[in-house]
């Protein structure tokens, strides 16, 4: 079976069961389909597929799309097509958030078949703007003050001239990306849950539970201990927590 570029990795790559139900995995900005791949290497009663976007990752060698309106179509037919079969659900963390949002609003407007539910995490809702984040118009130490605000980056590589050259290139891309989406006042038909991290003081509980005033349908919030990348350093713990969302 060839692979499809947009998903690069899923637990049930060669199965094909009208009753697993798809799980489509976003990342925050400077991440990859590769961010969630250890997700799917558990045998589990879900389908967790990555998303790759162009010019990331494993199509790195693809040209960068710096405005989601440039792909958003071609990526829901493929979620589409893929799911027509059986339910599906989005995850998005951090900018992945957004864009699990922008996604659904998408293929709400068209007619094609929707998530059932979508869980959002580390982001403040479509509907408002982190004042703190970075901005592309700001300078690179802007962007590396940010790197250490959220502590996921090893002090070592943060002094490495060459390593922040790289990441600092692709950042910025990605920042562009996130910046691309303008709110327009829609709202989902779908179920949100949104999680946050107790020390992400830019997407805590307050803030994350603002995410009910995008959707018609039912929300839910979830308290977990961590930093805005809580998600991976809870481990195990996060992941076997999240899937039973989507069972």
């Amino acid at each position: 079976m060839e692979r499809n570029k947009w998903f690069p990795f899923e637990t049930y790559k060669n199965k094909v069961d009208s009753k697993m139900k798809n799980v489509f995995c976003f990342s925050h900005a400077g991440g990859s389909a590769s961010t969630y791949r250890k997700w799917t290497l558990k045998k589990q009663d879900v389908n967790v597929i990555t998303v790759e976007l162009p010019g990331v990752g494993s199509r790195r060698r693809e040209e960068f799309l710096y405005n989601y309106k440039d792909f958003i179509d071609e990526l829901a037919k493929n979620i589409h097509e893929k799911s027509k079969e059986c339910e599906f659900y989005f995850f998005g963390h951090s900018m992945g958030a957004a864009l699990a949002f922008y996604l659904a609003k998408h293929m709400q407007d068209k007619n094609l078949k929707t998530p059932k539910k979508i869980v959002v995490a580390g982001r403040q809702p479509p509907n408002e703007e982190n004042e703190i984040e970075f901005k592309t118009h700001m300078d690179d130490q802007a962007l590396i003050d940010e790197l250490k605000r959220y502590e996921a980056t090893p002090k070592e590589l943060l002094e490495n001239e060459e390593f922040l050259n790289i990441v600092i290139q692709d950042l910025r891309k990605a920042y562009t990306l996130n910046e691309s989406y303008i709110y327009n006042g829609e709202k989902l038909n779908i179920d949100i849950v949104a999680h946050n991290g107790t020390s992400d003081f830019e997407a805590n509980n307050d803030i994350m539970s603002r995410w009910a005033s995008v959707t018609n349908k039912d929300f839910k919030i979830k308290e977990f201990d961590g930093n805005h990348f809580f998600i991976f350093n809870l481990g195990d713990e996060y992941e076997d927590y999240l899937l039973k969302e989507f069972l």
